[in-house]
C-alpha cells in the first residue's frame, strides 16, 4: 500500500480548480542553493506530464486510459535501475496515477503538491531536497515554468503530447536537461486525437 504525503506546497484551496498556465507564472529563475565548489552531489530530477487520460465529458479529474496505465508502468520501468528517493505528485488522480507504479517499485510514499503554487518555491523545495533522485509528476501547463525555474527551456507541450520524460542533472549551480521518450510497446494501441 502506497501512502500518500504533504507538502507545505499541497493543495492549497484557492478557488483555483487547474494548474495556472504557464503565462499565469511570473518567470525568475531561482538562484542555486549553494556555489559548485566541485564536492556538490549531483542530484537528478525527472518530471514528466501525467500519461494519457481518460476524455469523459464533464469529469474535472478523470482516471488514465489503458494507454496511460501502460505508459506509467513504461515510466517505472525506464527508472528501474534509478533509487527513486521522492516522488511528488499533483493531487489529480491521472498525476497520482502515473506516478504509482513507480511509488510501488520504489517503496516510496507519493507527496502532493499544489501545481498552481509559485514553480520558483517548489524548485526550491526540490533543490534543497536531502533526495538525490526525485520524480515529479504534473501538467502540460506546468512543467513548463517549472523547468524555467531551473534554469531550462522547452516549447509548450501539446494537449495531446504524453510521454516525454524531463531529466534535470544539477550540480551545484551547473543544471542541464535532457528530453527523453518513455515509449510504449507496440502491443499497445496508440491513443486516438
Amino acid at each position: 500500500m502506497i501512502l500518500i504525503g504533504t507538502s507545505f506546497l499541497a493543495c492549497r484551496k484557492n478557488g483555483a480548480s487547474e494548474p495556472q498556465s504557464p503565462e499565469d507564472v511570473q518567470r525568475e529563475q531561482v538562484p542555486p542553493t549553494k556555489p559548485d565548489d566541485g564536492a556538490s552531489p549531483t542530484k537528478t530530477i525527472y518530471v514528466m506530464r501525467h500519461a494519457e487520460k481518460e476524455a469523459i465529458l464533464g469529469e474535472h479529474d478523470p482516471p488514465l486510459t489503458d494507454v496511460g496505465i501502460a505508459r506509467s508502468e513504461a515510466l517505472r520501468d525506464r527508472l528501474e535501475q534509478t533509487k527513486v528517493d521522492a516522488i511528488y505528485s499533483s493531487e489529480y488522480r491521472r498525476t497520482m496515477q502515473t506516478a504509482l507504479p513507480t511509488a510501488e517499485a520504489n517503496q516510496q510514499t507519493i507527496t502532493t503538491y499544489n501545481p498552481a503554487a509559485d514553480p520558483r518555491e517548489f524548485a526550491e523545495l526540490l533543490r534543497s531536497s536531502p533526495a538525490e533522485s526525485i520524480l515529479v509528476i504534473g501538467h502540460s501547463n506546468t512543467i513548463p515554468p517549472l523547468l524555467y525555474a531551473f534554469g531550462s527551456e522547452i516549447e509548450a507541450i501539446g494537449e495531446s503530447q504524453y510521454g516525454d520524460l524531463y531529466v534535470l542533472t544539477i550540480r551545484g549551480d551547473k543544471v542541464t536537461l535532457q528530453v527523453e521518450e518513455i515509449a510504449l510497446e507496440s502491443t499497445h494501441e496508440s491513443p486516438s486525437p
